[in-house]
């Protein structure tokens, strides 16, 4: 029997669980071209969150389109205009034939190789370095071109943006990013990420060429009086019981944290038969925290000698 838990990945409906308001206003963003910026630590949903309302939001609005684009292995300014590109393409395209017809169209300074796989979610542009350079501004503005010849609404997400402020050069770079989003009329952007402090740097300093660029919304931890009804739920589709102070238990074990109640959940239903009882959470919760402590040293075990005599202290 499948897991009605999921964790690790994006998490769809049914494993999506509250957000309501959150996501109304994200929708709601998405469908005005309103910038927005959300700032949330790593598994607390963010991106779940954002695939979620961007769902929503194109089924009541058929006009718009969402682009989303990873760079949290992002390292360059070249790396991140050569995602850019292939996520836009992608995103704006139904058809394999319309993503090589506007890569030669849009993009009149480079010859992209078009990577072929299985289906159009393994489909890739690769671009020359030298080629690149020379085509900054045409992949910066590419969204907007596109909206504008096919009378469309665009907005581009980009999970992990903080990885901007570790680029060489990296202030002049997001000025020539401003310089042409802030102009386009029919393209918005979602710009989010986890770590809280660069996110912050880059949006809140007012000598940041990103500053004010949108609106702000920090993700709080989702509401603990929520969970019980949405694991007791999950619990009965596949016929077991658990106990709403059963439920309670497992969300205060992991401190209300949304990515490991639903790790914990998926290891307490994978021990339940069919009524959860309190030695079975016990049971789940010290096999959860006995494997994350020999990750926990293995990662220790990498730490340079000045790094291991620190952590010592």
């Amino acid at each position: 029997m499948e897991s009605p838990f999921v964790y690790g990945k994006i998490a769809t409906e049914p494993f999506f669980t509250d957000r309501a308001k959150e996501t109304a206003l994200l929708v709601t963003d998405f469908q005005n071209l309103t910038n927005t910026i959300l700032i949330s630590p790593r598994r607390w949903g963010k991106s779940s969150l954002v695939r979620m309302a961007a769902n929503r939001a194109i089924q009541e609005d058929p006009a718009l389109r969402i682009c989303h684009v990873d760079i949290f292995n992002v390292r360059t300014e070249e790396e991140f205009y050569q995602k850019l590109a292939t996520e836009i393409l992608r995103g704006t395209a139904s058809l394999l034939d319309e993503i090589v017809a506007n890569a030669k169209r849009f993009l009149s300074t480079v010859a992209p190789t078009i990577n072929i796989g299985d289906t159009m979610n393994t489909v890739g542009v690769s671009f020359q370095l030298h080629e690149i350079k020379k085509s900054e501004d045409e992949i910066l503005d590419l969204a907007e071109k596109i909206a504008v010849e096919k009378g469309i609404k665009i907005v581009v997400c980009i999970d992990e943006f903080q990885q901007i402020a570790s680029f060489k050069n990296s202030d002049a770079f997001q000025a020539k990013l401003r310089s042409h989003w802030q102009l386009q009329q029919h393209v918005a952007y979602c710009l989010y990420g986890s770590r809280r402090h660069m996110m912050l740097e880059v949006f809140t300093n007012v000598e940041k060429p990103f500053y004010k660029f949108g609106k702000t919304m920090f993700l709080e931890k989702i509401k603990r009086e929520h969970w019980p009804g949405f694991i007791a739920q999950r619990f009965r589709n596949t016929g077991k019981d658990i106990t709403p102070e059963q439920c309670l238990c497992i969300v205060d074990l992991v401190d209300n944290n949304p990515y490991y109640i639903q790790q914990l959940c998926e290891e307490v239903w994978n021990r339940t038969t069919v009524k959860c009882d309190d030695e079975t959470i016990d049971a789940a919760f010290r096999s959860i925290v006995d494997s994350q402590s020999g990750l926990n040293l293995a990662l220790t075990q990498t730490l340079s000698k000045s790094a291991e005599c620190y952590r010592t202290r």
